[in-house]
């Protein structure tokens, strides 16, 4: 990405209060380019619908990742969070 994280494009930060013409102030913004290339990275993983969800329809406790039965630390973790999370 060009330029990632986006910010703003001076080097100097001025106080809250100046007072800024919008010539200045569109030559402090972010490029519309760089924003560009944000949502068309970001567009696969925010709009696509998953592979695989992360509450399997089968139950909370079915598809645990980390080796072990649900009572493995890591696992426990994931079918509580499962439970709490709406689906």
């Amino acid at each position: 990405m060009a330029n990632f994280p986006p910010g703003l494009e001076a080097q100097n930060i001025l106080a809250p209060a100046t007072a800024l013409a919008a010539k200045d102030l569109f030559m402090r913004l972010p490029r519309t380019v760089t924003i560009g290339e944000m949502v068309r990275l970001y567009y696969p993983f925010s709009f696509s619908k998953t592979y695989e969800p992360f509450t399997p329809t089968t139950g909370a406790t079915d598809l645990l990742f980390s080796p072990g039965d649900a009572d493995f630390p890591p696992n426990r973790a994931r079918v509580e969070y499962r439970r709490a999370s709406p689906t």
